[in-house]
């Protein structure tokens, strides 16, 4: 709508509209009119995004519930018939790897965009044409990307190492793809936690009797599955 006082401005002294003011006038009104259609297909996604990454985040919240509650995360179906979410968007999957050990979320916004949380996650993250998982495999990632209508190139998770020791030393097997290790060692002396390149370390106490021996393989994109042993009492 133009502004009366621009309407004002557009007539003759005689406050009459002549064709050149009318002409002028529908001119000012188009501009208007195309500014405002600019800025709509630069917002539209905008909030079509939002609300994907807002539905995401919910389901999220669902699998923490579940974990506090069950100590494991759960599938989509277990989420909304125990209540920890009121239903999973049609646009939104979820599922549990590793024994329910981790999840991820996955969702597409009508702007066509896929968003991802798994349980490492503070908030999702927009999904280019490839993805680092720190829970599924390859094969499971892009069949729940595909379930939302989306499509995605996955590197499958860092898969647990096996784990074994001789006396205070630590040793266990090389993961495809892990450039480092978290060795964690908990026993009546405390938690003591190293980073490794190798596959070995040697940790003072990691052969006393109910130690908890913890091995995280990683890389620069991703957390793998963690292996632990406890040694015998």
């Amino acid at each position: 709508m133009i502004p009366r006082k621009a309407f004002g401005a557009l007539a003759n002294e005689r406050g009459e509209f002549t064709p050149a003011s009318i002409v002028i006038a529908s001119m000012v009104g188009a501009l208007f009119l195309i500014g405002a259609f600019s800025i709509v297909p630069q917002v539209v996604p905008t909030f079509q995004d939002r609300a994907t990454f807002d539905e995401v985040s919910a389901v999220a919240r669902g699998q923490q519930g579940a974990l506090s509650a069950t100590s494991r995360y759960q599938s989509s179906a277990d989420l909304e018939k125990y209540r920890w979410v009121s239903s999973v968007p049609e646009n939104v999957a979820t599922r549990a790897g590793q024994g329910g050990a981790c999840f991820t979320v996955i969702g597409k916004s009508q702007a066509g965009n896929l968003w991802v949380m798994e349980q490492e996650d503070e908030q999702p993250r927009e999904a280019p044409g490839q993805w680092a998982s720190d829970c599924l495999s390859k094969l499971q990632f892009e069949d729940l990307a595909r379930s939302v209508g989306g499509t995605v190139q996955a590197v499958g998770a860092l898969e647990a190492p096996t784990i074994r020791t001789a006396g205070t030393k630590v040793m266990w097997s090389a993961v495809d793809r892990a450039t480092k290790y978290e060795l964690i060692v908990a026993n009546e002396k405390g938690r003591e936690v190293k980073t490794v390149e190798g596959t070995s370390a040697t940790v003072p106490g990691a052969d006393l009797p109910g130690s908890r021996i913890s091995v995280v393989p990683m890389n620069g994109n991703q957390q793998g599955a963690t292996a632990s042993i406890t040694i015998a009492k």
